[in-house]
């Protein structure tokens, strides 16, 4: 028997999200530190989607990150997967 969520449900309203992904609206750097999380799950295959390049610089800025679990879903249009993914390794590259 398949147990099914309501946010998994092929309804408008879980559909509206599908191929938009979260971004933040200005440089990471002007993100405060913040000491207080040490463990962090990012699941965007069942919840909402995240560039992987904002996870990225959202984690840069958690410096007493201790455990780190994440996935990420990519399974968009073509065009799109491409800058995304291309975004995530310039951040990589930069920050290493």
């Amino acid at each position: 028997m398949e147990c099914k969520f309501y946010w998994m449900s092929d309804d408008l309203l879980h559909r509206r999200y599908e191929h938009s992904f979260l971004e933040l609206a200005e440089n990471a750097d002007t993100l405060p530190p913040i000491d207080i999380i040490c463990e962090l799950e990012i699941r965007t295959v069942v919840y909402r989607n995240i560039a992987p390049e904002t996870a990225f610089r959202i984690i840069s800025r958690l410096p007493r990150l201790r455990s780190l679990q994440a996935e990420f879903d990519d399974e968009t249009y073509d065009i799109l997967r491409n800058h995304l993914r291309q975004d995530f390794v310039l951040i990589i590259e930069k920050n290493t």
